[in-house]
């Protein structure tokens, strides 16, 4: 889902922003890698000191005319999911935001919304999620881009872009999920072949993050071990016997350290699937640049079209 698409250039600016945190990072995709080529973050009050930040580091880079992507985190936005509307394919956007106008906080007038089709199983009643955000960010975004002289191109929401990045790990016909983190909690991604069939985030959760020879079935885990194990296996459950009515084949586990084969080891043997760990592909040229994250990795793969 894409709230705004123009049209293509090797080099991208793409910036995610969170609740209250901003990341920019120049981006150029080449040769099945990126290479990161400028990059800034800061903290910010409001919307109003989001683009004055953005907007001086842009300036002092060389970024004008470059592509800009937008990457929204799931604080920013609401997804619901619904039955479709029974109109037609013209009629539907429009049916969507009276359809979810009484689940929402905030009036029809200040919001847009915007849908995806989660990938469907035979199985499966046809469902939709819809997408809400304030209206007033994204115009604040695309103008801020447009004053600085960069050629807005998307804003995009987490959840989708990060299946972008796990492409080269996602097989047709093929059941895959993704268990990863971001800085306020865990993600739980399930893929049907390449295309997202089911989301979950839990606020306030994190992966273990233990010495590598501490985590064992054996003896007491710790509480952020318990709560980690007790998620994943409350959300493949879920997924087997709701959402696929079939086995998941595969778990790829988002490396955040050297203590992550670990871990990896460890949801193996609680689930019985096949783990594998997955961690951004960047090439950086400057080290006191903090690298990408999947999600902005995933943004930038993106391809027109997808």
């Amino acid at each position: 889902m894409k709230l705004f698409k123009q049209s293509k250039k090797e080099d991208y600016l793409v910036v995610y922003v969170g609740d209250s945190l901003c990341r920019a990072h120049h981006l150029k995709p080449q040769d099945g890698s990126i290479s990161q080529l400028g990059f800034t973050q800061f903290n910010y009050e409001n919307i109003l000191d989001l683009t004055q930040q953005f907007e001086s580091w842009c300036k002092n880079q060389s970024v004008k005319g470059l592509l800009c992507r937008w990457v929204l985190s799931r604080d920013l936005y609401q997804t619901l999911q619904i039955t479709p509307p029974k109109v037609t394919e013209k009629e539907l956007q429009d049916a969507i935001k009276w359809q979810v106008k009484d689940l929402i906080e905030f009036p029809l007038n200040e919001v847009l919304v915007s849908h995806y089709q989660p990938k469907q199983v035979e199985s499966q009643t046809s469902q939709i999620t819809a997408v809400v955000v304030k209206k007033q960010l994204v115009e604040t975004l695309i103008e801020s881009a447009n004053k600085i002289g960069l050629e807005m191109d998307s804003i995009e929401i987490e959840e989708l872009s990060l299946g972008h990045a796990l492409l080269d790990h996602l097989d047709s016909n093929k059941i895959k999920g993704f268990i990863g983190e971001d800085s306020t909690g865990l993600t739980f991604s399930f893929f049907n072949g390449s295309e997202l069939a089911f989301s979950r985030y839990k606020k306030g959760y994190f992966l273990p993050s233990q010495a590598a020879e501490e985590f064992t079935l054996e003896g007491e885990n710790n509480e952020q071990e318990d709560a980690f194990l007790l998620e994943t296996q409350r959300t493949l459950d879920y997924v087997v016997s709701q959402v696929f009515r079939r086995p998941v084949e595969q778990i790829l586990l988002q490396q955040t350290s050297g203590n992550s084969s670990k871990l990896a080891q460890l949801v193996k043997q609680i689930t019985e699937i096949e783990v594998a760990l997955v961690k951004p592909q960047i090439t950086q040229q400057y080290q006191e640049f903090e690298p990408p994250s999947l999600v902005e990795i995933g943004c930038a793969l993106r391809q027109d079209g997808q």
